[in-house]
């Protein structure tokens, strides 16, 4: 099964964040929480690269 992955910076606007009824839980957590509660390998990687990229301000439209 195919995965993808984004990220969404919802610091700067009023966004209001709704998700489908597929989706039963959500938090939102720090990093390290967030990476210790992941199962799978693919996950905490996307995760990683993700923080490395906002560490680096290696974002489309970062400042």
């Amino acid at each position: 099964m195919p995965k993808h992955f984004f990220a969404c910076d919802v610091t700067r606007e009023k966004a209001q964040i709704v998700l489908s009824s597929e989706h039963r839980d959500t938090q939102w957590l720090p990093y390290q929480a967030a990476y210790e509660s992941l199962r799978y390998d693919d996950d905490k990687t996307a995760l990683w690269e993700l923080d490395q990229r906002i560490r680096r301000r290696d974002l489309p439209g970062a400042p």
